[in-house]
């Protein structure tokens, strides 16, 4: 018998449907939407992939293509001090070619922002106000909503079961500069005050997630049944995909915020450890200890091969592609 569904608020900062924009806040998504245990009751969006009203369109076509219904809530659209630079732009900066290539025929007409949404900062509130239960939280962006509501309803955060976090960088380089990692860099404010909120965080930095690559080919097989949603996804990681062939040559991504979101719905693929960990203002650089009574669990390790045998699955299933059944150990 299946237990109660685990209510979650995913707080992201999505791409698909953009030119130059990752897709992997995306593709966590549907992980979460392809798993019945959890219950996703929110998705905020925050400023950083692209801006904000961008990450809410592309989210919310995504949820559509999907067949799911899921209230999407416009959030921060700069960081709390520094001023907004997307990933997108540097990403263009840095992998030099024309604007159009290696893009979802999607992004030629950029999905459209729905009207009347509501700010992430009122929805998170009327979530976390009314339900009876301790929604988990995974922030897949920076940090900025998440600090926004500890800054204006800190005595909300006693009702958030926990925190799952994709950022960061350890013992690992950045990704966007030799220190740092993207949605820490972006907002350093944000994250030291998340990092001291007084409720469970786990942080699944890129030490971990840099452990799993996805080929393009592994995720065309898994979404091999053609079906509208499946062809809307493999488009993405196509165009995704094909940026990193052109700048690297391969075709293949690193699934930042699924290996994230897979906390939730497994814990066991991962080793970790609790740790202080403080953020350098100035540079975005995280520099953690080991410290035994700390909140924040940071993972460590991650068996690889359990992590993309349950997220391809968990593609097929969502897209309507397949009957592959999720193998288990």
């Amino acid at each position: 018998m299946k237990g109660a569904r685990r209510p979650v608020i995913i707080d992201a900062d999505p791409g698909l449907g953009f030119p130059w924009a990752d897709v992997d806040d995306n593709l966590a998504v549907a992980l979460a939407l392809a798993h019945e245990e959890l219950d996703v009751r929110l998705i905020s969006v925050v400023a950083g992939n692209t801006p904000a009203p961008e990450g809410a369109a592309s989210i919310s076509e995504t949820v559509a293509k999907l067949d799911r219904s899921v209230p999407v809530a416009l959030g921060a659209q700069k960081p709390l001090v520094k001023p907004f630079v997307s990933g997108r732009e540097l990403l263009a900066e840095r992998v030099k070619g024309q604007a159009g290539e290696n893009r979802p025929e999607s992004a030629r007409n950029p999905p459209a922002l729905p009207e009347h949404l509501p700010s992430a900062l009122s929805a998170q509130i009327e979530l976390l106000e009314s339900s009876r239960e301790r929604p988990d939280m995974v922030c897949l962006g920076p940090l900025t909503n998440l600090a926004t509501l500890a800054r204006e309803r800190p005595d909300l955060l006693l009702r958030l079961g926990s925190v799952v976090i994709m950022g960061g960088a350890i013992d690992h380089p950045g990704n966007v500069t030799p220190a740092a990692e993207f949605n820490i860099w972006i907002d350093p404010e944000a994250a030291g005050i998340v990092f001291a909120a007084p409720v469970p965080k786990i942080l699944v930095a890129l030490d971990v997630t840099t452990s799993v690559e996805i080929a393009q080919a592994e995720v065309e097989n898994a979404l091999c049944g053609g079906s509208p949603a499946a062809q809307y996804l493999v488009e993405g990681v196509r165009s995704w995909t094909g940026i990193w062939r052109s700048a690297r040559g391969a075709a293949s991504f690193v699934p930042h915020d699924p290996v994230a979101l897979s906390y939730l719905i497994d814990p066991t693929l991962f080793e970790s450890e609790p740790m202080r960990v403080v953020v350098d203002r100035d540079t975005g650089r995280t520099c953690g200890e080991r410290e035994p009574s700390s909140d924040l669990q940071v993972a460590r390790r991650i068996d690889a091969a359990r992590f993309k045998r349950l997220f391809l699955a968990a593609l097929s299933r969502i897209a309507g592609a397949g009957s592959a059944d999720e193998a288990r150990d």
